[in-house]
C-alpha cells in the first residue's frame, strides 16, 4: 500500500481547503439560518462534516462548503425541464 506523507497531502490542497469557517460564517455564506445549519449538520448525510477546533469550538472547511453549494447548483440545473423540441417537419 502506498503511504502518503501528511505534508504532501496538505501541500496538494487548495487555499479553500485550508480555511476553516466558524458555523455562523458558513451558514451566512450558504444563505441559511444558524438553526437550519445545525439541523443540516445533524440530519443531512451530504452536508459537510465539522472540524473540531477546541473543546467548545468547531468549524467547516471552506472547500467542502463550496463543493456542497456546487452540488446543490448542479442538482438544480439537472432537474430543470429541457426546452420543448421543435415540431417535426411533415
Amino acid at each position: 500500500m502506498l503511504q502518503t506523507n501528511p505534508a504532501q497531502k496538505i501541500s496538494a490542497m487548495s487555499d479553500d481547503d485550508l480555511v476553516i469557517e466558524r458555523p455562523r460564517t458558513a451558514a451566512a455564506a450558504l444563505g441559511i439560518s444558524i438553526a437550519t445549519f445545525w439541523r443540516k449538520v445533524k440530519a443531512e448525510p451530504g452536508f459537510p462534516q465539522l472540524v473540531r477546533l477546541g473543546a467548545n469550538s468547531v468549524g467547516m472547511v471552506r472547500g467542502e462548503r463550496l463543493a456542497y453549494a456546487r452540488r446543490l447548483i448542479a442538482e438544480r440545473d439537472a432537474n430543470r425541464e429541457a426546452p420543448p423540441a421543435p415540431p417535426a417537419a411533415a
